[in-house]
């Protein structure tokens, strides 16, 4: 779902959207109140993985955009399209 050209930590799509994978990370993990940490270990990386996403050094891959879409109870097309989670949680 997510394969693209990465330019500037941002993925543009096969339709042309453009998603900014970085911020995405930090805001959706920031609503969700979890340390970089916390998300690590529910993820089952380390604390660095998240921090190189979240800086744009490195993008997660599919499957694993997929695991934090789980973990932070989310569809990944939110996570596409830039919505915003429900708050029930």
């Amino acid at each position: 779902m997510l394969r693209g050209a990465i330019r500037d930590r941002k993925v543009t799509l096969t339709n042309g959207m453009v998603v900014d994978v970085p911020r995405r990370i930090t805001m959706l993990r920031h609503f969700r109140d979890m340390t970089q940490e916390e998300l690590a270990k529910k993820l089952g990386v380390t604390q660095s993985c998240v921090c190189s996403w979240e800086k744009g050094r490195s993008t997660p891959s599919n499957e694993m955009i997929h695991r934090f879409c789980h973990v932070i109870d989310i569809p990944v097309a939110m996570f596409v399209t830039g919505g915003y989670p429900y708050i029930g949680r």
